[in-house]
């Protein structure tokens, strides 16, 4: 998704999609964030959080596959910036964490860039409407 706040009407069809598929959703989804803002955002929409000092922000859904093997996956959900986020932080940190802090300052800087582009966004009606979920199931 483009926008954190779509994850508001994105997060109940997802639940109505795994029940509807007869999957169980194994344990509450949980949204890992780094900033208060998300944290408080994603509580509003129900979803328990956690905070992650590795400025990584996505919703996890612990979802049983099969019923009567119990094999679990898990869903992660992410915005589009969150999902850029994560591959640059994952070919930098994994398998150990870069002490380096031009990363940190690059998460910064990027993260303020885009609630800036986000904000202009929205106040474009044309792509407000492109990204308000309008054609979700």
């Amino acid at each position: 998704h483009l926008h954190t706040e779509q994850l508001n009407r994105m997060h109940p069809l997802i639940l109505k999609i795994l029940d509807r598929e007869k999957y169980d959703v194994a344990d509450s989804p949980t949204a890992y964030c780094w900033d208060v803002e998300h944290m408080e955002l994603f509580e509003q929409f129900g979803i328990r959080t956690e905070q992650r000092e590795s400025m990584y922000t996505t919703v996890h859904y612990d979802v049983v596959a099969n019923r009567e093997t119990g094999i679990r996956c898990e869903l992660q959900v992410r915005s589009l910036m969150d999902e850029v986020w994560a591959e640059v932080s994952h070919r930098v940190n994994y398998p150990v964490d870069s002490p380096n802090e031009t990363l940190f300052e690059f998460r910064q800087r990027t993260s303020i860039g885009y609630c800036v582009a986000q904000e202009s966004t929205v106040e474009n009606p044309h792509v407000h409407e492109i990204a308000t979920c309008k054609n979700a199931v």
